[in-house]
C-alpha cells in the first residue's frame, strides 16, 4: 500500500502498490464516473475534511504563537530601559518609610530591589 495525493481534491488516500495508474482517490473517481459513494468513501471525505480543519487551526495557532513570541521578545528588549529608568521613582513612591512601615510597601520594595539587576 502507498499513500498518494489525489489529483483533483488533493486529499491523501491509500492505493495498492501495483496500481500506479490510480491517480484519483475513490470518492473523486466515483464522482467522475457517477458511481454512488459507499459509507467508507463518505468516511474518507469526512476524515480529510477534519484533517484540513485541524491543519487550518494548527496554522492559526502557530501564527498566534509566533506573534506572542515576537511581542514577548520586543518587551524583553525594551524592559530593562523602561524598568531601570522608572525604578528609582517606583522605589521612592512605595518605600516603607513613606508608608509607616507598611508590610505591603516593604514586600513591593524588596521585590523591586530583587528585580533591579534583571
Amino acid at each position: 500500500m502507498v499513500k498518494m495525493q489525489c489529483r483533483e481534491c488533493k486529499n491523501i488516500y491509500v492505493r495498492a502498490t501495483n496500481a500506479p495508474y490510480k491517480k484519483l482517490c475513490p470518492p473523486c473517481y466515483k464522482k467522475r464516473y457517477a458511481i454512488p459513494l459507499t459509507d467508507s468513501d463518505k468516511s474518507l471525505i469526512a476524515v480529510n475534511e477534519a484533517y484540513k480543519a485541524l491543519t487550518i487551526k494548527s496554522d492559526t495557532l502557530k501564527s498566534k504563537y509566533e506573534d506572542l513570541i515576537h511581542s514577548y521578545e520586543a518587551i524583553q528588549h525594551r524592559r530593562p530601559d523602561d524598568f531601570s529608568l522608572r525604578l528609582k521613582t517606583l522605589l521612592s513612591l512605595c518605600h516603607p518609610d513613606k508608608h509607616n512601615n507598611n508590610q505591603t510597601a516593604t514586600e513591593i520594595t524588596q521585590w523591586l530591589l530583587s528585580n533591579r539587576s534583571k
